[in-house]
């Protein structure tokens, strides 16, 4: 999903620096998913799919929450 949104902005000679998801479901290990029916997703992880399009990520789940990047 995020993928095409990023060669669509792409098409249009813009550049995403930055991405965000609010995880609709339980979320464990700070990024993974487990269940969220409206994506279609079970433990899924949201870190690594966003991080496979080389942009800047933090992850956390729940308040208060200290972010870690990953790259």
């Amino acid at each position: 999903m995020a993928d095409r949104a990023v060669q669509a902005v792409a098409a249009d000679n813009l550049t995403v620096v930055g991405a965000t998801l609010a995880a609709p479901g339980p979320v464990r290990d700070g990024s993974v998913v487990q269940y969220a029916p409206a994506l279609g997703w079970r433990d899924g992880d949201a870190r690594a799919a966003l991080v496979s399009l080389g942009l800047p990520v933090l992850a956390r789940a729940g308040a208060p929450a200290s972010p870690r990047e990953d790259r």
